[in-house]
């Protein structure tokens, strides 16, 4: 599955950085506040009609239809309530919930991934890796890690998105056992996100999988 292919790819990332380079690798994995239902439709849309390079036809003229006429019920104390007309958000939950959402957050990926930020594994740069609203920045220096963290918050600000701060995890994996340089640069220039340095975390996880830095 695409979540697989995914988790593998951030595994083959650390692998490569660590012991082909040996060479730290820097990861933070994302958290948008509840992305399938904030995501605007017109951005979908744009997204789709970029996609499909720029030739529209009778299908996204449909997803629009379907997407602006999106009725929710909320359910509380056992009371359904609704439905609420929605203005913004994907069918979530809908077979094609997660792909119309990757429509948008892919171009994200692509930013970062064009940016050189990254970790250089010969013929590719590698600074994003995501799957449906699960986004991994990858980069083996944290001065670059922190500006692919302010294009994916300026890439958010334009969409409509937010990233969580308080849900978002910052994993370090050294290339040697001597981390002391991972320590100097938590304490002298440490991640900052929303006005905020972000503490290292020793586990987290991406797609469904659980990573340690243990």
């Amino acid at each position: 599955s695409s979540h697989e292919l995914a988790a593998l790819l951030l595994t083959e990332t650390t692998l490569y950085a660590n012991r082909t380079l040996a060479i730290p690798l820097y990861i933070l994995l994302l958290d948008k506040q509840a992305a399938f239902d904030s995501v605007l439709k017109e951005h979908v849309i744009n997204s789709a009609f970029s996609a499909a390079s720029s030739h529209g036809d009778q299908s996204l003229l449909y997803m629009a239809t379907r997407l602006s006429s999106r009725l929710t019920y909320v359910e509380q104390g056992k009371v359904i309530m609704g439905p609420i007309h929605d203005t913004a958000g994907v069918e979530q939950g809908g077979v094609s919930s997660s792909n119309q959402f990757q429509l948008v957050n892919g171009e994200e990926l692509d930013m970062c991934n064009r940016s050189g930020l990254g970790l250089d594994m010969g013929a590719i740069s590698v600074a994003a890796i995501g799957q449906a609203d699960d986004v991994a920045l990858v980069s083996p220096h944290p001065a670059a890690l922190q500006s692919l963290l302010n294009l994916s918050e300026a890439f958010s600000s334009s969409t409509s998105l937010t990233n969580v701060p308080e849900k978002t995890k910052l994993l370090v994996y050294p290339a040697t056992r001597d981390t002391s340089a991972i320590t100097y640069w938590q304490e002298a220039m440490p991640i900052m996100m929303a006005g905020t340095p972000l503490p290292l975390s020793s586990q987290a996880e991406h797609v469904g999988v659980v990573r340690s830095t243990d």
